[in-house]
């Protein structure tokens, strides 16, 4: 965040209006923020938080669901 501080917020940017909005906050503590990877398939767009979480990103884009531990 602004403060040096982990965080886990999400902000999502659309090159179609060069703008950004903010999307739903990854699950778990601030820290869980801290490492993260993200990438897309033809299945969705998938994030690991550092508690060792698979998430994808709900269809309608509210909530991040989870597909997996590590």
């Amino acid at each position: 965040d602004k403060g040096g501080e982990t965080t886990t917020e999400v902000a999502v940017y659309d090159p179609q209006s060069n703008a950004w909005s903010t999307g739903p906050a990854l699950p778990g503590r601030d820290f869980d923020g801290f490492g993260t990877s993200s990438f897309g398939t033809a299945d969705g767009l998938f994030c690991t938080n550092a508690s060792g979480g698979l998430y994808v990103l709900s269809a309608d884009g509210r909530t991040w669901e989870e597909a997996a531990q590590l």
